[in-house]
């Protein structure tokens, strides 16, 4: 399952959402770049438990995140290798892990409503309204999910990538060969 998120005409609000364990919630449209199927992952040295590996997607380079991890949520299953990767639409790109993909809603912006301060610092932009149930929707666009030292960490990374032997591309193709 592949698509391309793209903000829809009109004075609605498109969101995705989906699933992560057994907390339903949801991303505009927008702000991700695609969702792609689960695939095997490159592991880094030294990596923080929430860093999952490297995928390659498109000759393009990313970190993927357990997303359990990033809002503070219990993983469910601890050694999951299903699901789908969502591609966030920012830079430096990065895919998050979510379990199952559940709908594409079409809402009223009068039913986002302003999340308590807590979840804010969770990435938590609004909380939709739909059917009587509320969905928190995520934007990563601001605040990153990486702090400082952690970007500085993967672009460390990256350079040194590439003032080594061992070239980006080659780890392109790396990656790629086991995915």
């Amino acid at each position: 399952m592949s698509f391309c998120g793209a903000a829809g005409g009109g004075q609605t609000v498109d969101v995705c959402t989906f699933w992560v364990g057994t907390t339903r919630m949801g991303m505009r449209l927008h702000d991700m770049k695609e969702i792609v199927p689960y695939r095997p992952l490159s592991k880094l040295p030294n990596r923080k438990v929430s860093v999952l590996g490297v995928m390659s997607l498109r000759n393009e380079l990313m970190p993927v995140y357990e997303l359990n991890d990033i809002l503070g949520l219990a993983r469910v299953n601890e050694t999951s290798n299903a699901g789908y990767f969502l591609v966030v639409d920012r830079a430096p790109v990065f895919a998050v892990r979510i379990d199952k993909v559940d709908a594409i809603l079409h809402l009223q912006p009068e039913s986002l409503q302003a999340p308590p301060e807590y979840a804010r610092r969770h990435h938590v932009e609004h909380v939709a309204v739909k059917d009587g149930k509320h969905i928190p929707l995520l934007n990563f666009k601001a605040s990153g999910i990486a702090t400082e030292q952690e970007q500085g960490a993967w672009s460390d990374f990256m350079a040194d990538l590439m003032n080594s032997e061992l070239k980006a591309q080659d780890l392109i193709e790396f990656v790629g060969e086991r995915q």
